[in-house]
């Protein structure tokens, strides 16, 4: 992500808000991967160089410090959306067992919960378990919601800042590996 943001002088920001458009808007991945990013080769020669690099960009922004609390909407989780998005955090934690219970459960209460099958995504990617069949235990969901933890899935299943789990998560070139 830092790549995407801050490598080549930040020439990659709009095709990857193109790509988070295109996914919102119900393409399939390979499709958004292709017609927001174009050819990847260029973005994973640019990401290799960039992750070799002994320092790194950064920006500062301003943001508004009289936030209140009322700008921000609240609004009840269902049921389903809390196991599941509980089931995301045991996958974080390295906590299958639990994840597993949680996934189950929301998928009883709503069935084609997308924020299930992202945390069954995740912890099959963490398994291992690339190949298996996806989602394995439920039909196929309508897009995530705006409000999905996909980019926070997408740290987790890296390990998070400084620890990459597999070194394939690190390329570009696994973006396509996730089911369409």
């Amino acid at each position: 992500m830092h790549y995407l943001v801050f490598g080549d002088k930040g020439v990659h920001q709009a095709q990857l808000n193109r790509f988070a458009e295109l996914l919102r808007d119900g393409r399939s991945p390979d499709v958004a991967l292709r017609e927001g990013f174009g050819d990847l080769s260029a973005v994973d020669k640019g990401f290799q160089y960039y992750v070799g690099r002994q320092m790194y960009s950064y920006s500062t922004i301003k943001g508004d410090l009289n936030v209140k609390p009322e700008g921000f909407g609240v609004r009840p989780l269902s049921p389903a959306a809390a196991a599941a998005l509980r089931a995301g955090f045991h996958v974080a934690m390295e906590r299958p067992p639990e994840a597993r219970v949680l996934i189950e459960q929301a998928r009883r209460t709503e069935p084609a919960s997308a924020l299930a099958t992202e945390a069954e995504a995740l912890l099959l990617d963490h398994e291992d378990k690339r190949d298996e069949p996806w989602p394995p235990t439920a039909a196929r969901p309508r897009p995530a919601p705006r409000t999905s933890t996909c980019t926070t899935g997408a740290r987790r299943s890296c390990g998070g800042p400084g620890r990459p789990r597999r070194p394939w998560s690190r390329s570009p070139s696994c973006w396509s590996r996730r089911p369409g």
